[in-house]
C-alpha cells in the first residue's frame, strides 16, 4: 500500500493498538492494547510486507508515538509531504496540529517558505503588540522533534534594551508563534 516513508495525518479518531515490548523477554514478546488515536496523529505507512491484504486500508505506525499502530481506511488520512509533516510535528497539540493542517493553504504554505534572514512579525504572550524578529534558524533541534524556528526580537522598553532569542513553532497564523524556551540578555544603562 506504501513504503516505509510515506507519512499521513490522521483526520479522525479511530481505535489502534498500543505495542509494548516485554523487556523482561530481551524484547522478543510484545504485548498490544487498545489505543484511542486522534485526529492530528501523524503516521508512517508500515512496509509494503505489513500491510493488510484488503486493498481499502493501510497498515501504520505512530511518527511521535512509535508504540501506536493503526489500521484504517484511506478516507480517514490526508497523505503528507516530508517538509509539512516535520512542520506539523512541531505542534505538540493534536488539535492545533490538525486545525494547522486544514487551513493548510495559508499555515503551512508560510511554514515552507520561512528562511533563514526573513523578516517576521511573533505574537508573544503578555504582549499587546506584535513584535518584529528576524528568523535566524529553521530546522530540528535535538531535543525537540520536527522544524523549529528560531528568532530573534528586538525590543526597547525605557531604560533597558533586550535581546531575546526564542525557539518557536508556528501556531494560530502565520505571524503567530508558540514558544519552545528563550534566552533573555538585559544591558543595563550605566547609570542604574
Amino acid at each position: 500500500m506504501g513504503d516505509q516513508r510515506t507519512k499521513f495525518i490522521l483526520l479522525q479518531d479511530r481505535v489502534g493498538q498500543t505495542v509494548e515490548r516485554n523487556v523482561f523477554s530481551l524484547g522478543l514478546s510484545t504485548k498490544s492494547s487498545p489505543s484511542q488515536a486522534l485526529r492530528g496523529d501523524l503516521l508512517e505507512a508500515l512496509p509494503e510486507a505489513e500491510q493488510p491484504q484488503d486493498s481499502t486500508k493501510i497498515a501504520l505506525v505512530g511518527i511521535d508515538r512509535k508504540s501506536l499502530r493503526l489500521e484504517c481506511t484511506l478516507e480517514n488520512l490526508a497523505r503528507l509531504s516530508d517538509e509539512d509533516a516535520n512542520l506539523l510535528l512541531a505542534i505538540s497539540s493534536l488539535e492545533e496540529r490538525y486545525q494547522m493542517f486544514m487551513d493548510r493553504s495559508v499555515r503551512l504554505d508560510f511554514g515552507r517558505k520561512i528562511l533563514a534572514g526573513c523578516q517576521v512579525y511573533v505574537s508573544v504572550k503578555g504582549v499587546a503588540k506584535k513584535l518584529p524578529g528576524v528568523v535566524w534558524y529553521k530546522g530540528e533541534l535535538p531535543s525537540n522533534s520536527g522544524t523549529m524556528f528560531g528568532v530573534e526580537l528586538i525590543v526597547s522598553i525605557p531604560s533597558f534594551s533586550y535581546l531575546i532569542i526564542l525557539y518557536m513553532k508556528l501556531m494560530h497564523s502565520h505571524d503567530q508563534a508558540k514558544f519552545l524556551s528563550s534566552i533573555l540578555k538585559q544591558d543595563f544603562p550605566a547609570s542604574m
